[in-house]
């Protein structure tokens, strides 16, 4: 009853609590509901492994699961991550006791697929809901976007949405937000921006996570002055800016190196109530690392430790990647210990990190390895995995790795998103491989997406390196058009 009790008040670290101070007497036991309120408990609590243990103490007390149970579960093993073949033995016993998925529990195993970049198995098992007789609802659609969304696949995402309109589901806020963070994943800053116009037409109101997605977009071409005027509008609009608003701008000043409008933008926030987060912290860190300020760095991470602010695997792992912005691999591999010994778990931006600090010298070898280890641990490195090898291939010169990604790349092995087709023209260029740079540029052109000044630039100055004044002339002409 107690139990129950605290469930409905959402009291989830009491019934945690009640959990560990009064343990059940051997040979007892819950009923379902109460086994499946601590579940949940344990699972927003993020003890995951406790949850596991105490789902196969249900079930060796002979409890039946409910649905609701089973879903927690599956949540449970969605967010401890590298768990499919779980998620996948765990519905085949629900069908094998005739539970029938749901909803929630189609759109939990999609949402479980998203975290751990597993969109072939999220098709998978989307066709077979389908197959089944299970009709998606726009949660469903919303989470299987959010797939495509997550892997820059901008043409997969449009047909969801398609496929949704088709069947009579209507498109909701969140469809649409995930729409513009696809967009703004792939480069198109324009479409991003036309998705909140989209939702005024139809009479949804954008939120601060549309605004704060459609200036990611703009932050991520360069358009500060476009992210700040829409920043503007969404204040007159009387949308509330949150924390995570103001995180953003500071970053995109951060990276104009805007130090004056970063401490004004700071002022404002602190008038407006919010308190700097941990992400406010990072963005800071980001910044030092990004202008090769080591110092900065370390007095910023000094300043968080005197404040009280407890490190936890963001920040290392953007101090990681800081260090190794500002060249220092001693620093940023003994934050990477720092974190192990910490008992935090690597993730894949752990991976990324380490792999940002050897790009920069160009140290291919040790970076295969970090790919290998990644890979060992069940992650699949993603468009930033990609990206930052070619950038270490190309500073050690190794001609050969280029090649592999390329074989992957254009092969379909591997999606060739913007950022990595971007990479494997500016890798070319710095390998002065004629012949890949104009496939890559090709293949941008091919895939709708579009070049950027750096582009450009790269064929620019590879054709004038070749002599060939009129391939040099036509590139001109087109950047001349981009603009």
């Amino acid at each position: 009853m107690v139990v129950r009790a605290l469930g409905r008040e959402g009291q989830h670290d009491a019934v945690c609590s009640l959990l560990d101070e009064m343990p059940l007497p051997p040979g007892s036991r819950l009923d379902v509901r109460a086994y499946t309120t601590v579940l949940h408990a344990l699972s927003r609590a993020g003890r995951y492994e406790r949850a596991v243990e105490l789902f196969a103490e249900l079930r060796r007390q002979g409890v039946a699961p409910t649905l609701v149970t089973y879903n927690v579960v599956l949540d449970v093993y969605g967010r401890m991550g590298r768990s499919w073949p779980r998620i996948v033995a765990l519905l085949d016993e629900m069908r094998g006791a005739g539970v029938v998925p749901d909803d929630f529990t189609a759109s939990t195993v999609i949402a479980a697929c998203c975290r751990d970049g597993l969109v072939d198995e999220a098709v998978t098992f989307f066709e077979d809901l389908k197959a089944r007789g299970h009709a998606p609802c726009v949660v469903t659609y919303n989470a299987l976007l959010q797939v495509f969304g997550k892997a820059g696949d901008y043409t997969e995402a449009l047909r969801v949405l398609k496929e949704m309109e088709q069947n009579g589901c209507q498109p909701d806020a969140v469809t649409y937000n995930e729409l513009a963070g696809t967009y703004a994943r792939a480069g198109f800053y324009e479409e991003a921006a036309k998705c909140l116009d989209t939702m005024t037409s139809k009479g949804l109101l954008p939120n601060a996570f549309t605004y704060n997605t459609v200036m990611t977009a703009y932050g991520n071409v360069g358009k500060v002055d476009e992210a700040l005027a829409l920043f503007d509008q969404m204040k007159k609009s009387g949308c509330v800016p949150n924390v995570n608003t103001y995180n953003l701008i500071l970053g995109m000043l951060g990276k104009k190196s805007w130090f004056t409008v970063m401490l004004e933008m700071l002022g404002e926030m602190s008038r407006s109530g919010f308190t700097p987060n941990r992400v406010t912290w990072n963005t800071m860190l980001a910044v030092c690392g990004k202008r090769g300020m080591e110092d900065y760095v370390t007095r910023v991470l000094e300043g968080m430790k005197s404040c009280g602010v407890e490190l936890s695997r963001d920040t290392y792992n953007t101090l990681i990647a800081a260090y190794g912005r500002c060249g220092s691999r001693t620093n940023a591999f003994k934050m990477y210990n720092e974190m192990t010994s910490a008992g935090f778990t690597r993730c894949l931006t752990t991976y990324n990190a380490l792999l940002n600090v050897l790009s920069r010298q160009g140290d291919w070898s040790t970076a295969q390895s970090i790919v290998s280890k990644m890979r060992t641990k069940g992650f699949k490195p993603n468009d930033q995995s990609y990206s930052l090898l070619l950038q270490c291939y190309a500073k050690g010169g190794n001609i050969a790795g280029i090649d592999a990604i390329e074989k992957e790349v254009y092969g379909g092995t591997v999606f060739p998103s913007w950022v990595i087709l971007r990479t494997l023209v500016i890798a070319n260029f710095k390998c002065r491989r004629l012949g890949g740079i104009e496939k890559a540029f090709q293949e941008v052109k091919a895939r709708g997406y579009n070049p950027d000044l750096v582009i450009f630039n790269s064929m620019l100055s590879m054709y004038a390196k070749n002599g060939m004044y009129s391939k040099a002339t036509e590139i001109l002409i087109q950047s001349r058009r981009a603009a």
